[in-house]
């Protein structure tokens, strides 16, 4: 039974990818927040949130509501605050946009104190892990309708899971609350999308073999 246990925890880990968060740094004069994303590589991909938010924490000295983790599960191998303490407070009822410089393969939101209004995203993701956080308990949901909720009611804490590659996503909040936080990271750069060159000359092989065929 250890043994199958160890094995079990060493498959999990084995799933779990570090996650490269945002370092978001400042708040221009149009309340556009603006930040980066910096890969092994020491390539970077910008990253801006627009949309209604309570304030914004870049930089240190900081709160750390990242504390305790209750985002590292699935394939999410580290909290945000394995890079800073950032975070950005939502909750206006308005909803927002994250935009990327480039498109980003898979991003990874972490979310503090999801309570009473739900997100809902504009497009399916997964709940990777959830727990309690700063503010307490609770579990994220995710219902249809690429909704995000909290089982209870209570305090959600957590990490979720887009699938593909993204230049942007947007959510919608159900109402207002006092705030909760998000902050965005990626496990690696986009799938490239194939080059007009390329296409055309796979277009050019395949003609090649019709040929051949018809010869």
């Amino acid at each position: 039974m250890k043994r199958i246990a160890l094995f079990l925890a060493s498959a999990a880990s084995l799933a779990a990818a570090p996650v490269y968060w945002t370092d978001w740094t400042f708040v221009d004069t149009q309340n556009v927040i603006h930040g980066e994303i910096t890969l092994p590589d020491a390539s970077t991909v910008g990253v801006t949130y627009t949309g209604g938010y309570y304030f914004a924490q870049t930089g240190s000295p900081g709160t750390n509501y990242w504390s305790p983790d209750a985002y590292t599960g699935g394939d999410v191998g580290n909290a945000p605050d394995s890079l800073n303490q950032d975070i950005i407070a939502v909750g206006t009822g308005a909803g927002g946009t994250f935009a990327f410089s480039s498109p980003i393969l898979n991003p990874i939101f972490a979310v503090v104190s999801l309570n009473g209004p739900t997100l809902q995203f504009d497009a399916p993701f997964a709940v990777q892990h959830s727990g309690c956080g700063y503010w307490g308990c609770d579990t994220l949901t995710a219902f249809s309708g690429n909704v995000l909720g909290s089982t209870s009611g209570g305090e959600g804490h957590g990490s979720i899971e887009f699938q593909g590659n993204y230049s942007s996503l947007s959510f919608t909040e159900s109402g207002a609350e006092n705030w909760r936080g998000l902050t965005v990271g990626i496990t690696g750069a986009a799938t490239p999308e194939p080059s007009a060159g390329f296409l055309a000359l796979g277009g050019v092989a395949l003609l090649g073999l019709l040929r051949r065929r018809r010869a």
